[in-house]
Parts: C-alpha cells; sequence; structure tokens
C-alpha cells in the first residue's frame, strides 16, 4: 500500500487478478457461513485492517472525510468509518478473543483483510511456510494463532463477537488491584510500563491502584551482585610470622 496524491493504494485486492474469487468473498461473510465463522485474509500489501459489514464493529465513528482506497484495476472505493472489531479465536482446542483494532469500514469491500504492517505495531509477526502463516507474539515468540492456505490465500479463522455480544464482555468491571501485585503478575515488568500501557490503553481489563513507591524484594534479590575478591591486600603483617 502506498500514498499516491493523498490516497491510499491498495494492489492486491481486486478479484479480476484472481487473488480474490467468488468463492473467496462468500466465504469471507460468517452471516453466510454454516459454522457461523469469518475468514481474514492476511494481506502484507495493506496499511490498514479493512472489513464490509458494520455489525463486526463493537462501536462505531464515521469518518468525517471518506478515505479513497485505489485497487489493481486503478479506481477507487471508500472507506466511510473504522472502529474496532472483538473476535474469538481457537488453536490446538484452545480458545482466545481478541481486539483488532483501528479497522476501516468500506462498503464495496468484499472480504476481511488483516494488514501485517498492523499486525507487526501491535506485536504480532507473521512466519510464511507453504501452507500457513504462523501469527506469533514478537516479544514472546509465542504462537497465537495460525492462518491456513487456501486458493491462493492465507486466512485466519475466527468468530466475530457481535455489538451486542462485545457489549456484555465490555460490561464487566476490570480488574482493580496495586500497581505491585500486578509488577509481580506480570512477570516483574517495569511498573513505568504498566502504567504507561494501561494510560494508552494497549492493556485493558486492569486498573492499577497505589502509587509505584512499594520495593519489590525478589527485584532486588535478582539484581544482587557479588562483590570481587581483590587480587591483593593492603593490609601487612607488622611482624614476621612463626
Amino acid at each position: 500500500m502506498q500514498m499516491l496524491q493523498g490516497k491510499i493504494s491498495l494492489h492486491l485486492l481486486l478479484p479480476t487478478h484472481n487473488l480474490c474469487t467468488n468463492e473467496d468473498a462468500l466465504i469471507s461473510k460468517d452471516s453466510h457461513t454454516p459454522d457461523d465463522f469469518s475468514y481474514f485474509i492476511i494481506n502484507s500489501g495493506a496499511s490498514a485492517h479493512m472489513c464490509h459489514d458494520q455489525s463486526y464493529y463493537t462501536s462505531y465513528q464515521k469518518l468525517d472525510h471518506p478515505k479513497h482506497i485505489w485497487i489493481a484495476n486503478d479506481c477507487t472505493i471508500d472507506a466511510v468509518g473504522i472502529s474496532n472489531i472483538k473476535i474469538h479465536t481457537q488453536l490446538d482446542g484452545q480458545s482466545a478473543s481478541g481486539i483488532i483494532k483501528g479497522v476501516l469500514h468500506l462498503l464495496e469491500l468484499s472480504v476481511l483483510l488483516l494488514s501485517t504492517a498492523k499486525l507487526a505495531n501491535a506485536g504480532v509477526g507473521t512466519n510464511t511456510t507453504p501452507k500457513h502463516i504462523n501469527l506469533i507474539n514478537i516479544h514472546t515468540s509465542r504462537l497465537m494463532d495460525c492462518a491456513y492456505h487456501f486458493h491462493n490465500l492465507y486466512k485466519l479463522k475466527v468468530k466475530i463477537a457481535h455489538s451486542n455480544e462485545a457489549q456484555l464482555a465490555w460490561t464487566h468491571p476490570p480488574s482493580k488491584v496495586s500497581l505491585a501485585l500486578w509488577h509481580c503478575q506480570l512477570s516483574h515488568i517495569s511498573k513505568d510500563t504498566i502504567q504507561k500501557r494501561v494510560q494508552a490503553n494497549t492493556i485493558t481489563g486492569i486498573k492499577v491502584v497505589g502509587s509505584r513507591s512499594e520495593a519489590c524484594s525478589a527485584c532486588h534479590k535478582g539484581k544482587q551482585t557479588q562483590s570481587m575478591i581483590p587480587c591483593a591486600t593492603q593490609d601487612q603483617a607488622t611482624e614476621v610470622l612463626r
């Protein structure tokens, strides 16, 4: 995706280039899939996540001025809104929930797109193999999910938490405990880091109370160092030892 004369250019969307067939378009719409799942296409050519269905959003913000998206046949489609989408995923029988932030809404789009650039900004890396793309936590190297190869595209299977379901999730009160306890529970990361992430809303569902003045004994012990044994001493005997 490139900026051209104030517009966004997207080169990997158009069905006429055989990158997205009619069947692919239908697969992306969870209202028509028998198992009620949707499929995000992992797209390295997009600089933003994109969605075609307003009902997928947990909330909705209409853009004051539409953003023009260039597609492969040298025409544009408009992004008219932006918001977050809450999803549920499964990997090896384990369920997980997540929020895809800053997803553009394009009425004329027929598929769901995940931008690898935006994923990287959110701390999610991609590792591509012939059969699938692994989504990996950049900071911990933990495998988060897999997008599988299908009709020349890599698709991530998710279940959309629609606005009514997402609203129920958001009404749960955040956990309210001391900064010292969050410091211990989050593997003793910096207290300043915790406060900055909470203020920036990159960590949700927690509320920090208290100050950062409380010392962590485990961190103090872990930072202790051993004094060096001197090679020479300043003390000398005043008498000959017998």
